[in-house]
Formats: structure tokens, C-alpha cells, sequence
């Protein structure tokens, strides 16, 4: 099964979007010339905002979109499941550069492409394959370390352009009663990127950095015996030392960052902000500013880039059969390598200012708090936020750094953590592995696993399962999102099909009103199309309409109505969707029995 075989050759062309642009383009077009076939795109999570394709449907009015919605929590999981197997679009569209090596088995090498000319070499280096690019990068955030920038004024700070500095500016900062610097760690994410983010500075940005990086979580290299990582976990750990980053933090939850918006603290580290003026508490207004991570001497500060989205092409469409859809396809990606289309891809997003392109002479506003880092950025100074292929380590390697942060080993034993913690990862395939395919899964597979999943859970005869509607402009947010492939089936995998609701709920209805609600759907958008149930009921046996039968789905996939003739029960339908596919081992779709 793959993604058009879903779709079911239901188009959305992008007059669904914006009719009226779409009548007034299609004026243009000749009579005799053919119309063109739409290209197949998945905008899950609003990938692409509705005035990027306005403007481009302004432009070439004769290319048409396909476009498909995954509505589920796990978008990352989603794009890398789709690349790793083949079943993308004819525009793939990724939150991360995902698996290097399905990038040269399924996409087109945009190498040779005049439009790559427009990219900084920055921005081209994180996603450069063996010399080749599969995959643009568009608009970045951008992360560095925050500051106080109205209380740097009032005292007439200089913002700090090294470590050295930033400890000579300490005792000033102190002897007027702030703290020096606040860091959260709430999330395993923080300090996992504290630790990276810092040693840019030093090593992970370097060419041998990157390349330790690419074979440290693949196995072919190792954490012990790196003099490159030691020197860095040693300039980490004095971050630690002058207190910037605190053991006391480790358990402190968001209350640094309260801290740092009241005005308590100078600098604040996190993985950015997203307000950067701020009314405290007591009434004072503050501006923020952010400094780049801080080399010790500043010849080597970095800033830490996170691309909103990466796009590609289809490899499929070089064959000649679809010379057109290709011509289409190179259009939109000539397009959006323009400022006018990057900016147009997040235009309407919140905080859609702090984006920046990911072109030379990038026009950034001089209200972007990183507009006076301009050259810095223009230089290369930037690497890309580590999360890509760091999935199933980062929770561990996270405890490794908060252990060395909390004086519990030393350096050198961090290292050996390291690779104990990815030895630890790799031990019978992992410990988030759940069970394993036999075969490629549908969607109806994956439906039934969540419907049984809640029944067994709630004790429950019957179960409904809401469907996503991929081919609809606003999808299901709570149903089933997807299905999944032969192979293993692990966590992220589950947190792409399982149905997603915080909690279930159990109704007791007679067969006929069942029968009614399955036939309704489920209503979730008063102005559209309610979206299919379907329905599952224990050994398959057929409804008596005079009976009355315990009901469950997750409890949002019930009307406000039906939830409260209903009783919830506490567990999330991915929990219940976790806990069931354990017990399923080796299996294929018929061994999927209730």
C-alpha cells in the first residue's frame, strides 16, 4: 500500500484552498493547453501556510496541488517512516534531513540546480550527502543565549562576546543583587542540547565533530578515546563550575525561566524565547536580547539553527512519464529558494518575525533580536540543532550530562556513559521496540489495533475509532493518523497511528443507537462533513439492536454531548494502543483478532 493508493485518487486542487485565486489564474491559461497533473503533497501541521500558495498560484497559475494532512502528535516520525520506505509524495516535506541513505534511494539530487546558488554555506552543509542535496532547508530559528538587554543598559554592561568575558562580568552582575544566569532542564532536550550547543564552540561544529557525530549513533565510533569530546566535556563542565549552570537547576522546573521574564536573572539558558519583551511581575518592562554560545576566547561563537521545514522531489517524477509534474515541481522549489517565497511558507505563523531565510543576504528585519549577529551568521557561524538520528539515545545520553552537571562523574567517565549508553539502545533492538510486522499494514489495520487496544483497556464490548480524513483541508486531530510498515514496531511508530486522546470514555448504548452513531460519524467541524467511525465489537459478532453494549473510543472522539452520559477512564489511547501491541510479538494483519 502506498500513499496514493490512501488518497484513493481524491484531489484537492488548491481552489479548495482559495477558489477565487484559482478561477482568476486559470484565465491565463490557454484553451488547448493540458491541463497540468496535480503534484502530491502532505502540509501536516500546516507545513505551508494558505498565502505561500496563494502567491504561488499567482505565479504559476497552471501548477496544481494535490495536498493530504497528517493530523497526528508525531510529524517527525511520520516524515521519516514515509522517506525510510518510499511511500512519500511528489513534494516530501520533513521537520528533520532524515536517513541519508533513503534521501539518494528516493529523492532527486538538487545539486545541479541554479536555485542552490541562492543558499548560504551554512545552511548547505547541513544537509549536503556525499556531495550531493536531496533536501532545502527553508526558514531557520535561530538559538543562542538570552539576555537582559534592559538591564544590561541600565548598568551599562557590555554584552559579553566570550566565556573569559562573561566571567569578568559576573561579580558586577552579582554585586547588584541578580543572579548571573538561569538554565532550565524540565525536558531530557535541554540539556542534551546545553551540552552539544556549548561544545560547537569547541568541537561538534568542526568537520571531524560532524563526522563523530553522523558514526557516533550508527556504532562506528566511539565516546572513550575522543580527545576532540573530552576537551569539550571539560568546557562544559566550567560552564558548571562559575555557576552559570547549576546543579540546584536540575529539579527546578520552569522556575528559572518565571526568573529570567521577572527580571531576576541577566542571561538565561534555554533553546529560545518566544517573547522578547516582557511586563514582570512588580510592573518593570524588559527588552531581551540574545549573544551567540560562547567560544572561551570568542574566536569560535556559534549560533544553533533549527529549520522549520526541509523539502525534496520525488524521485518518480524523473521518469518521463512525468517530465511535467517535474518541470511543476522544480518551479515551486525555484520559488520557495526566493526570499519572497521562504517568507511566504511561515507568513501568518506566530512569532513569524523570528524567522530567518536560509538564503545569502537574508533580509532579515532590524527588529529580529538576531539582526546584530548579522555578520556572525554570514560568516557560517551556525550548526544545526542535534536531534536527527539522537532519537532513541537522547533521553539517556540526557542523564548522562545532568550525572557529570551533578558532580557524579567526571569527564572522562561521561565519555564511557556515553558509549554504555548506546550499547544499552542497541540491546535486543531497543527497549521501546513493542512487536514486529510481518508485512505493510492499511490503515484499517491500524484502526482496528487502536479499537482494540481501548476495548481491552475500558473492558468494553464495543470500540470506534474516528478516521483522519487525509483528504480534507482540516483533518481529525484526535483519530487514527496513518499506518505503518513491515519491521519493528516501536514507540514512535505507535505515536504515529494511535489515535490521540488523553483519556477514554465508556458509554452504554443499545445496538440501534450504536448502529445510528457509526452511520452519523463523527462531527467535529459544525460547517463540514462529519468524519468515519469504525466500529469493532468483540469475537466480530453482529449487533443485537435491543441490547445494550458498553461503548468506548478516546473520549474526544465523542460528541461534548455523548461524553457526558459517558464515564472516563484514565488512560490515553496511546498508552492502551502501547500496551496491546506488546502482546502481539510477530503478527500480521489477520492475527489482529479481539
Amino acid at each position: 500500500m502506498n500513499i496514493n493508493e490512501l488518497k484513493k485518487g481524491i484531489s484537492i486542487v488548491l481552489c479548495l484552498i482559495v477558489i477565487s485565486v484559482m478561477i482568476t489564474g486559470c484565465k491565463g491559461i490557454l484553451k488547448n493547453e493540458k491541463k497540468h497533473e496535480a503534484l502530491t503533497l502532505n502540509n501536516g501541521k500546516s507545513f505551508i501556510s494558505k498565502e505561500f500558495f496563494k502567491k504561488m498560484k499567482d505565479k504559476y497559475p497552471e501548477i496544481n496541488f494535490e495536498i493530504t494532512n497528517f493530523s497526528g502528535n508525531n510529524i517527525s516520525g511520520y516524515a521519516r517512516e514515509t522517506l525510510k520506505n518510499g511511500d512519500i509524495p511528489d513534494i516530501y516535506i520533513s521537520t528533520q534531513p532524515f536517513d541519508e541513505k533513503s534521501q539518494k534511494k528516493y529523492l532527486v539530487d538538487l545539486s545541479g540546480y541554479k536555485f542552490i546558488n541562492n543558499y548560504t554555506t551554512s545552511s548547505l552543509s547541513q544537509v549536503e550527502n556525499d556531495g550531493e542535496i536531496y533536501l532545502l532547508p527553508t526558514n531557520v530559528q535561530l538559538t543562542g543565549i538570552s539576555y537582559n538587554k534592559t538591564l544590561m543598559e541600565k548598568y551599562g554592561w557590555e554584552v559579553p562576546n566570550s566565556f573569559n568575558e562573561l566571567k569578568d562580568l559576573a561579580p558586577k552582575i552579582e554585586d547588584k543583587g541578580y543572579d548571573v544566569m538561569r538554565a532550565v532542564f524540565n525536558l531530557d532536550g535541554y540539556p542534551f542540547n546545553y551540552f552539544f550547543n556549548i561544545g560547537n564552540t569547541k568541537y561538534f561544529s568542526s568537520s571531524c565533530g560532524e563526522k563523530w557525530k553522523k558514526e557516533f549513533i550508527v556504532g562506528e565510533a566511539k565516546a572513550t578515546g575522543n580527545k576532540n569530546l573530552l576537551d569539550s566535556a571539560k568546557y562544559f563542565k566550567k560552564w558548571v563550575d562559575e555557576g552559570f549552570i547549576k546543579k540546584s537547576e536540575l529539579d527546578a522546573g520552569s522556575e528559572p525561566y518565571y526568573a529570567f521574564l521577572n527580571g531576576e536573572s541577566v542571561f538565561y539558558m534555554s533553546l529560545g524565547l518566544s517573547e522578547y519583551e516582557h511586563v514582570a511581575e512588580d510592573g518593570n518592562k524588559y527588552e531581551f536580547g540574545v549573544m551567540p554560545w560562547l567560544s572561551e576566547n570568542g574566536d569560535n561563537n556559534m549560533l544553533v539553527s533549527s529549520p522549520a521545514r526541509y523539502f525534496g522531489i520525488n524521485k518518480e517524477l524523473t521518469k518521463k512519464s512525468n517530465e511535467q509534474k517535474l518541470k511543476d515541481a522544480l518551479k515551486l522549489l525555484e520559488y520557495i529558494s526566493t526570499s519572497e517565497g521562504q517568507n511566504g511558507l511561515v507568513e501568518g505563523y506566530p512569532n513569524s518575525s523570528l524567522y530567518i531565510t536560509s538564503l545569502k543576504n537574508s533580509d532579515m528585519g532590524k527588529n529580529n533580536p538576531f539582526y546584530g549577529m548579522k555578520d556572525l551568521i554570514e560568516q557560517g557561524n551556525v550548526v544545526n540543532l542535534v536531534h536527527n538520528g539522537w532519537e532513541k539515545l537522547l533521553i539517556k545520553i540526557a542523564q548522562n550530562i545532568k550525572d557529570f552537571v551533578n558532580d557524579d562523574i567526571n569527564a572522562k567517565e561521561l565519555l564511557q556513559a556515553f558509549d554504555n549508553s548506546y550499547k544499552e539502545t542497541q540491546k535486543d533492538g531497543g527497549e521501546d521496540i513493542l512487536a514486529k510486522a510481518k508485512h505493510d499494514m492499511k490503515i484499517e489495520d491500524a484502526a482496528r489495533i487502536c479499537g482494540i487496544a481501548e476495548a481491552k483497556a475500558a473492558k468494553a464490548d464495543v470500540a470506534l475509532v474516528s478516521h483522519g480524513a487525509y483528504d480534507r483541508e482540516s483533518p481529525n486531530p484526535f483519530g487514527v493518523n496513518w499506518y505503518f510498515y513491515k519491521g519493528n514496531v516501536d514507540i514512535e511508530v505507535v505515536n504515529i497511528f494511535a489515535t490521540k486522546c488523553s483519556s477514554l470514555t465508556v458509554i452504554e448504548m443499545k445496538g440501534s443507537e450504536i448502529k445510528k452513531l457509526v452511520k452519523k460519524g463523527f462531527k467535529y467541524y459544525e460547517d463540514e462533513e462529519p468524519f468515519k467511525y469504525s466500529m469493532f465489537v468483540y469475537n466480530d459478532k453482529k449487533l443485537n439492536d435491543n441490547k445494550t453494549y458498553k461503548v468506548v473510543a478516546g473520549t474526544d472522539e465523542f460528541s461534548s454531548e455523548l461524553q457526558k452520559k459517558g464515564k472516563i477512564i484514565e488512560v490515553s489511547t496511546s498508552d492502551a494502543v502501547r500496551e496491546y501491541v506488546k502482546t502481539l510479538g510477530e503478527f500480521s494483519a489477520k492475527d489482529i483478532k479481539w
